[in-house]
């Protein structure tokens, strides 16, 4: 169940502009990105339009967030207690979610705080003494790692071939896997409209919205879109591009949206719930998350739900490393231990300048203006970030999936078989190099 949050909700109709400085104010300070020129100059409406698919409006708004604490409860356990505990700190329970056989999330609001992190921190941790309680965290926003620099959907550029999927061998893949029964549980902004025919309904297994308590994930963003269409297009089908997958699924949901700032982004509590409705389906195989928080930025409740998703119920966990172009130890869900962490290479097979490299980094795969999505009059669109190497490879391991291989073992063959960038073995620029799905599928 998700209770939604009527009193912002009201406020956003309310004070659309006020909610929209918040949020620009919490996306700088959480040092999630910066805005572009070319976006900073854009006419009002023209970033959006280049980011969403036809036929959607860009009407999501998140919350502000700087306030809030995000508390994940034992199942079973009593909210009243920490309902009650809450009040006892001044504050107030906003959004309740308690899926059934699962925790129960729920987000609690300080006012007083007023943006003090340290406040927040420290509420946080008296929170997380109360009775079965789990974790407590301060909530923030999280970023898809598109590049906010490049527009995401360009006007169609020379030659529009998808030799990034010849690169790391698909078409030898595919000879061995199509992918059939295999799913890919995807952490977005959304699908594409129903009737596309790259990611038609019988290409998705599931969706949900968390971000506006919906059965539907519209996408209004343009990225979840991009994102599906590349690990998991309807493959063979003399229309547009191929998907890595070829027939393997998609579940989606829905938890990000479109910011003010040109990017695309949701919130801590909202990436919770998505992970830890996708792990729950039993079709879904892997778990692709084409975001992260921001450098240095831990999460106990992010960090526990990945751990669940591999060690309990046995899913390939794939992200994003991020696109700050700098070396970092710590990229959340991208550095957690287990999670395939992709970074991005360009045409020349090197690592694209804004890759971010680090202990963390595994596999590399195009992600330096690949072709992702292509709308219904046939022109192609270009994507730009690791955002959309990290389908490729989750794609990849769907095939591997289909052929009953299980989660570590399609981990170990994804990373033994990868095409060496540096030197020999692992280094921190390339991980293992770029991805060789035809290697990792032979014998």
């Amino acid at each position: 169940m998700i209770v939604t949050r009527p009193s912002r909700a009201s406020a956003t109709k309310r004070n659309s502009l006020r909610i929209t400085a918040l949020l620009v104010s919490v996306l700088v300070a959480a040092s999630l990105g910066t805005v572009s020129a070319k976006a900073q100059s854009a006419a009002p409406g023209t970033l959006s339009e280049q980011l969403v698919p036809p036929g959607r409006s860009a009407a999501d708004t998140l919350p502000s967030v700087e306030n809030e604490v995000v508390v994940v409860m034992k199942d079973g356990a009593s909210i009243e207690d920490t309902r009650r505990m809450a009040s006892s700190l001044n504050g107030r329970v906003v959004e309740e979610r308690s899926p059934a056989g699962s925790e129960k999330i729920e987000v609690i609001e300080f006012k007083e705080a007023r943006g003090d992190k340290a406040l927040i921190a420290s509420k946080a941790r008296e929170l997380s003494q109360a009775p079965g309680v789990i974790s407590a965290e301060p909530n923030s926003l999280v970023e898809m790692h598109y590049r906010p620099n490049d527009t995401f959907f360009s006007q169609p550029r020379g030659s529009a071939n998808q030799g990034n999927l010849s690169l790391i061998g698909m078409p030898a893949a595919w000879s061995k896997s199509k992918g059939a029964g295999a799913g890919i549980g995807i952490a977005d902004s959304g699908l594409p409209p129903r009737n596309y025919g790259e990611l038609p309904a019988t290409k998705v297994l599931a969706q949900t919205d968390v971000l506006n308590g919906d059965s539907v994930a519209e996408d209004n963003a343009g990225h979840g879109s991009a994102v599906s269409a590349l690990a998991a297009a309807k493959t063979d089908n003399r229309f547009g591009m191929a998907g890595a997958g070829f027939n393997a699924k998609v579940a989606m949901c829905k938890f990000s949206t479109r910011l003010p700032n040109g990017g695309v982004g949701g919130t801590k509590d909202g990436l919770i719930k998505c992970i830890d409705w996708l792990q729950k389906r039993s079709s879904v195989d892997v778990l692709n998350l084409s975001l992260g928080l921001a450098k240095g930025e831990t999460s106990p409740g992010i960090t526990r739900e990945i751990k669940e998703t591999q060690e309990l119920y046995g899913k390939v966990v794939v992200a994003s490393v991020g696109n700050d172009g700098t070396y970092t130890r710590t990229q959340l869900p991208a550095s957690l231990p287990g999670v395939i962490g992709v970074g991005s290479i360009d045409s020349r097979s090197s690592r694209s300048s804004f890759s971010n490299y680090g202990p963390y980094v595994d596999l590399m795969a195009p992600g330096n203006g690949v072709v992702s999505y292509v709308v219904q009059n046939e022109k192609p669109a270009f994507a730009f970030g690791t955002s959309f190497s990290a389908p490729q490879v989750a794609g990849c391991a769907a095939l591997l999936s289909a052929k009953n291989y299980n989660a570590g073992q399609i981990k170990n063959r994804l990373l033994k078989s990868a095409t060496n960038m540096g030197p020999a073995g692992r280094d921190d620029q390339t991980g293992y190099g770029y991805l060789n799905c035809g290697k990792a599928l032979s014998n």
